[in-house]
């Protein structure tokens, strides 16, 4: 069992338990592969999140945050990776902050050469700086901010065409939750009826093949309402038929949510999806990154299942 995508309270305002409480779930659900991935630092006092999530924060304590998780996920790695009774392979990661511009583009391939993390998660979180997963409040006034007549559709092609852009300069490892644009439209989409934004999701697909990334499946999707993963089925099956690959990832933000959902995403790709095999990254014996691939028909056969 897998998971590249995590966050914690020791290093998360919006996250719960310590770094060490979720390592130590992960290793007890026997998870093969659990990457670290905290958020990365941002850089505007204006990129701040809404008051009562961020409350005293500064852009300065938020970079010193950050230089205490790697320093801290560096040792549990050490420690964890080199016991022999550890099955659970640690690796550590961060999770980008898509959406607030070129210059948090620059920052963060500069974060990348200060702390030689194992891969990156690439995430849009924002469009024009407004959260876009915060609340529904400031999903619409992102949407009204980024569109001239409120539109949908218009709306999904800034959110995928943003998107590109930070694949095309950050080529992250891991693409996270693919379709997060559609968290908070109550009303259903037709995607797949907009050319353009199908044409725009196309090119990201071919982006991501060009250098063999891995777009996540991720269960917190299913904790947030939805009877499927990031991304939906649509997308899913379109990515297949280009050629891409998926990893697992839970996206914890706290203990109980370390592996949560993972039969009912299971469940969903065996049901829903032409998905026939798992990608994941593991580290060789001189420690670097490699891809890894299980049949989804093995993966009942985990310990995992007997431990959640």
């Amino acid at each position: 069992m897998h998971s590249h995508h995590s966050h914690s309270g020791s290093y998360v305002s919006h996250a719960e338990d310590t770094l060490d409480e979720i390592v130590d779930r992960a290793i007890e659900l026997h998870f093969q592969t659990y990457c670290l991935t905290e958020h990365m630092p941002r850089y505007k006092a204006e990129d701040l999140y809404p008051e009562e999530i961020e409350r005293g924060f500064t852009c300065t304590r938020l970079g010193e945050q950050f230089d205490q998780f790697y320093k801290h996920a560096k040792a549990v790695k050490e420690t964890r990776n080199n016991d022999p009774q550890c099955d659970t392979r640690i690796l550590i990661g961060f999770e980008t902050e898509g959406g607030l511009g070129n210059y948090q583009l620059d920052q963060c391939l500069k974060l990348r050469l200060t702390y030689p993390v194992d891969l990156i998660v690439g995430s849009i979180h924002h469009l024009d700086s407004i959260p876009i997963d915060f609340d529904r409040e400031n999903w619409l006034k992102a949407k009204d901010a980024t569109t001239s007549n409120g539109s949908i559709r218009d709306f999904y092609f800034h959110y995928f065409k943003t998107q590109q852009l930070m694949i095309q300069k950050l080529k992250p490892e891991v693409i996270g939750h693919f379709d997060l644009i559609r968290l908070y439209n109550n009303d259903g989409d037709q995607l797949f009826q907009w050319p353009e934004v199908v044409a725009l999701i196309e090119e990201n697909v071919e982006l991501i093949n060009s250098y063999d990334g891995l777009i996540e499946l991720n269960s917190a999707a299913i904790r947030k309402g939805w009877p499927s993963p990031y991304p939906k089925s649509d997308i899913i099956n379109f990515v297949l038929s280009k050629g891409g690959k998926f990893c697992f990832s839970d996206d914890a933000h706290s203990v109980g949510q370390v592996g949560l959902n993972y039969l009912k995403m299971l469940e969903f790709v065996e049901k829903s999806t032409g998905i026939n095999k798992i990608w994941y990254y593991d580290l060789s014996n001189t420690d670097k990154l490699i891809q890894k691939s299980i049949p989804i028909s093995r993966l009942r056969d985990h310990a995992f299942w007997n431990t959640n």
